[in-house]
């Protein structure tokens, strides 16, 4: 028989019919099959967290940055260690062309003086400078010194020492007005650092000459300010007399600079001399000739009269000053008394500040105004 298509089919014997799945099942297992491989939210949230947290430490980290960090300087990096280099080695010769150090041009000597020229000093340099061109002379304090004579001296001969040629010479001089020793000092006039000198023997009670420049034979010698020559008239040796003078005006003496003419002419001394009658200073002869008249002129005059006895340093070498030293002291340990000049020359100055203790025990130095009264040998 047929099957009749508009009729359900029976179930078979032994099997049970299927129910179908409900509606909200079915719909869940659609959205399952549709997500197929994503992400679960549960592990997007923790990502979520973890950003965040990271996020917040590298922030703190930020905050904690030093300033010159965050605003983008840096530090200056530490110095760098390195070997000191060697001092540079000196030599005791004289400087090379292309040397740092040249010798300096030194000024002439005075005119027909006995001075050498001071040296000029050495450039100004660093720590680590050459030495100067001379060895270091001894200082000594330039404080006034106290010219206090030793005790027990009454009955020792009596020195008189004068300096000549003061004037050109500033850093010996002002070592030499500094000793402890009684001298004399000369000035000569129109020279480039008499004023200065001047107003530190004043400082430091100093007895002072005008050392006046007169005509010299040897006529190199005579191109000097001030100079007074023997063919000038009464008038002219007058006034060029009074015109030294105001160069040296705290003089209490005279004596001469060069002069071997001038002193062995009796006419141009009488001249002199009867200018410096006008005055109250006395007249030393330094006996630069041995035909000077200069003893006959001051008597007639009644000038107060001195002369020296020896030159000290004519030559410059330390034996040899210190020789004439003793000479002089021999003289005055003879007579009673005696007068020397020395210059402002370095190697004098050493010689006195070696000698000059052991001097001061064997001889009275004096002015020579103390020695004005001794009769004249």
């Amino acid at each position: 028989m047929a099957a009749n298509p508009g009729k359900k089919s029976a179930p078979r014997a032994g099997i049970k019919p299927r129910r179908p799945a409900p509606a909200s099942a079915r719909r869940s297992s659609r959205r399952r099959r549709k997500a197929g491989g994503l992400v679960p939210w549960r592990l997007l949230l923790l990502a979520l967290l973890l950003l965040v947290s990271l996020g917040s430490l590298a922030y703190l980290v930020f905050l904690h940055q030093p300033p010159d960090r965050l605003s983008g300087e840096l530090l200056p990096a530490p110095p760098v260690s390195r070997p000191l280099s060697a001092a540079p080695v000196v030599s005791d010769g004289p400087a090379g062309p292309g040397s740092a150090q040249q010798t300096a041009d030194l000024p002439a000597d005075p005119p027909g003086g006995h001075i050498l020229a001071e040296p000029a000093p050495p450039p100004e340099v660093l720590p680590t400078a050459s030495p100067p061109a001379e060895p270091p002379t001894e200082t000594v304090p330039l404080a006034a010194p106290s010219l206090s004579p030793l005790p027990a001296t009454a009955d020792l001969p009596q020195v008189a020492l004068i300096i000549d040629d003061m004037g050109y010479r500033p850093a010996t001089e002002r070592q030499l007005l500094a000793l402890d020793l009684k001298l004399t000092f000369s000035f000569i006039p129109f020279t480039p650092h008499k004023e200065e000198m001047l107003n530190l023997a004043r400082q430091h009670s100093r007895e002072i000459l005008l050392h006046l420049p007169l005509e010299a034979e040897n006529e190199k010698w005579n191109d000097i300010a001030g100079l007074l020559r023997t063919t000038m008239e009464q008038a002219e040796i007058r006034a060029g007399f009074r015109a030294a003078l105001d160069e040296v005006p705290t003089a209490v003496g005279v004596n001469n600079h060069l002069g071997s003419r001038f002193t062995a002419d009796p006419e141009a001394m009488n001249r002199l001399l009867a200018a410096l009658a006008e005055t109250e200073l006395f007249f030393l002869d330094s006996r630069t000739t041995g035909a000077s008249v200069a003893t006959a002129a001051a008597a007639r005059h009644g000038v107060p009269f001195l002369r020296r006895d020896l030159f000290l340093d004519n030559e410059r070498d330390e034996t040899k000053i210190a020789a004439q030293l003793e000479k002089l002291i021999a003289i005055a340990s003879e007579r009673g008394w005696a007068v020397g000049i020395a210059h402002p020359y370095p190697v004098t100055l050493r010689v006195l500040q070696q000698e000059g203790p052991a001097l001061q025990k064997r001889v009275r130095l004096v002015s020579l105004r103390e020695l004005l009264d001794h009769p004249l040998p």
